[in-house]
């Protein structure tokens, strides 16, 4: 499954403002943060997909 690099980006650009490099601390941060990401973005299965064990 592809998602758009542009999503992509923008969360890994988020969560780096917050001080997080790694691929663990991306996906801890995107599961903190699940709720209000499918608010803003609207886009629940690709945090699913960051969320994953084969991403994470």
């Amino acid at each position: 499954m592809r998602h758009p690099v542009g999503l992509v980006l923008l969360v890994s650009i988020m969560a780096a403002i917050s001080g997080l490099c790694s691929y663990r601390a991306i996906g801890d941060f995107v599961k903190a943060n699940e709720q209000e990401l499918f608010h803003i973005l609207g886009v629940k299965g690709f945090l699913h997909f960051l969320l994953s064990d084969g991403y994470c």
